[in-house]
């Protein structure tokens, strides 16, 4: 018995003592900030042209001591997302719509610095490019989102995620307004 309770333990503490090293992004959820259109489109996907796959980066006087991915397919995650932003518009057509538009991930940065105590000491940044294709005509729009938080210390990658799960989500409904700004020509 005595060991059956020692092999529980070590484990118990083996188990609370592993870092993540993926940030998990949860999925995305309306936040119904669009209203209805008449407009439709044709949505032809997510690119992700970003330089590197890291997401998260924990600076210490400006050396970067770690980084972090997403568990997430951010290119697939972005698509299912703003395919439900999309048909919570009603504007979600796969044929036959006046517009095609894409979406490229030029970048998703969140950073913590360490020797930092003020209230910004964790910053992210996502920048997106609306690129809206009518006929001939195609229009682009870049869409940058820029949050700040405070965290007292990082410890892994479950660190970045409220602070990543929020600003990306804002990038998806920021950029489905100004995609229905842009269609309607306002």
């Amino acid at each position: 018995m005595k060991k059956v309770i020692l092999v529980v333990l070590v484990g118990f503490i083996f188990l609370g003592c592993t870092k993540k090293f993926e940030s998990n992004l949860k999925p995305y959820v309306t936040l119904y900030q669009n209203e209805k259109q008449n407009t439709k489109i044709n949505f032809l996907g997510v690119e992700d042209q970003r330089a590197t796959q890291a997401v998260s980066t924990v600076l210490d006087e400006g050396v970067v001591v770690e980084q972090y991915n997403v568990s997430n397919n951010l290119k697939i995650w972005y698509r299912e997302a703003f395919i439900r932003e999309l048909k919570t518009t009603d504007m979600y057509e796969q044929n036959g719509a006046m517009y095609n538009v894409e979406v490229n991930i030029k970048k998703i940065e969140a950073t913590y610095k360490k020797d930092k105590l003020d209230k910004k000491n964790m910053q992210v940044s996502i920048a997106l490019e609306l690129v809206i294709q009518e006929g001939n005509t195609t229009k682009t729009s870049n869409i940058n989102i820029h949050q700040t938080a405070y965290k007292m210390m990082v410890s892994d990658a479950s660190d970045f995620e409220d602070i990543l799960n929020e600003a990306i989500r804002d990038s998806v409904s920021k950029t489905v307004a100004i995609l229905i700004k842009k269609v309607n020509n306002q």
